[in-house]
């Protein structure tokens, strides 16, 4: 209990045989007794009272260790008394982890119980987290990268309840990454896990077939990190970096400040664009073309009303429906031209007009504004160069303008 592991900054001013002192008193004394293959370094505390009154004086003189984007978002940046308790799995029972393991900071003790009443069985296993998780990977080949052994132990009672469920055929839902690795640690040949006191160094990457868990809750990770690629295994490459792009085209078209991810350079751009319809099942048409918007062009993040207005630039006893959407997109202009035009195909769109004239359509949709760009072309005009003498286009566009 008196050999620690621990991060030193700056580490090449921390030296084997160097003693540090924590207090003014010389009361918590440290001796540098190797380095760890973490960069850090193994101390050796000089101590004489119990340990329970060694941690208590060594806790008072610490701080919950908090991830940095939290601790620089306050204005004393330093952590408070409730963070010891808020930062923890409300279901930790053994001291070990560096961290706590983040998807299990989604539960609560309410949502325990209602999983419980709705009759869905939890096990509980221990992985005390190191800091390999946190570390960059450096090499192309990543059967090269080597992660940090971890502590696990997965007891009788929680391989009891999984594989009784596993034999009943029903989803096993593994919490996070740590789940993940220490559940593919123990998992034999047969799919059932096993009792399991040990270390595990397991580095899980695409592809990889898993052998317990059926579907899996994770949190948002850094793009290179090992977590980042356990999470792309399980739900494949594609789909996960598809969840993490989302919400960061959100936040830029939103303007809110993502935190940092900086692998992922995304240039987003916000498109309006205006529909109408007057032929047809005219609601069900303006309908599935904001569909065909958002898959192929771009989130829609706003969306007019419906109008019904006149046919504009031609007599109809057919009345438009009319709408505008906000998109953020990754397109160009000129790309999203081409895929308003297969839209438009798809829903059985024809020629706008006939010798010059318009006439009825089953769906029109114009590129009204495109950021602040202004572009004067034989195809393609930002803005909409007739969008301000239309009524029909000036309503749904201002309901949802910023």
């Amino acid at each position: 209990m008196r050999l620690w592991d621990v991060l030193v900054e700056p580490a090449r001013k921390i030296r084997i045989g160097n003693k540090l002192f924590f207090d003014d008193t010389s009361t918590m004394v440290a001796e540098v007794i190797d380095n760890t293959t973490s960069r850090g370094r193994t101390l050796r505390f000089l101590y004489d009272c119990p340990h329970d009154e060694f941690k208590r004086s060594l806790f008072a003189l610490g701080e919950t260790p908090l991830p940095r984007y939290i601790i620089d978002a306050r204005d004393q940046h330093h952590d408070t008394k409730e963070d010891m308790e808020d930062f923890q799995c409300i279901f930790a029972r053994n001291e070990g982890s560096v961290t706590a393991p983040a998807s299990g900071l989604h539960f609560s003790r309410e949502m325990l119980k209602r999983m419980e009443i709705r009759g869905i069985n939890q096990a509980f296993i221990t992985l005390h987290c190191g800091l390999g998780s946190f570390h960059n990977i450096e090499v192309e080949d990543l059967t090269k990268h080597k992660l940090d052994s971890e502590q696990m132990i997965i007891g009788a009672e929680a391989c009891q309840i999984v594989n009784k469920t596993k034999t009943e055929r029903k989803h096993i839902c593994a919490v996070g990454t740590s789940v993940i690795k220490a559940t593919e640690t123990a998992v034999g040949t047969d799919g059932l896990l096993k009792e399991y006191d040990g270390w595990t160094n397991r580095f899980i990457f695409p592809p990889y077939d898993f052998g317990l868990a059926d579907s899996m809750i994770a949190n948002f990770y850094h793009p290179l990190s090992p977590l980042m690629m356990a999470t792309a295994a399980f739900g494949g490459y594609d789909l996960v970096m598809e969840a993490i792009v989302w919400p960061l085209k959100m936040a830029i078209c939103s303007g809110v400040t993502a935190m940092p991810c900086s692998s992922l350079t995304i240039d987003m751009h916000t498109v309006y664009l205006g529909l109408g319809a007057n032929i047809g099942n005219r609601k069900r048409t303006i309908e599935q073309a904001i569909e065909h918007i958002n898959s192929s062009i771009g989130s829609v993040i706003r969306r007019s009303s419906l109008y019904e207005t006149q046919p504009w630039g031609f007599s109809s006893p057919n009345l438009f429906i009319n709408a505008a959407v906000c998109c953020c997109t990754e397109l160009s202009p000129h790309q999203i031209l081409f895929s308003i035009q297969k839209i438009e195909k798809s829903l059985g769109r024809v020629s706008k007009t006939k010798d010059g004239a318009y006439h009825d359509r089953i769906i029109d949709i114009d590129i009204l504004l495109y950021d602040d760009l202004i572009i004067s072309e034989s195809n393609l005009k930002i803005p909409h160069p007739l969008m301000y003498e239309r009524d029909f286009v000036m309503k749904p566009l201002n309901e949802i303008l910023e």
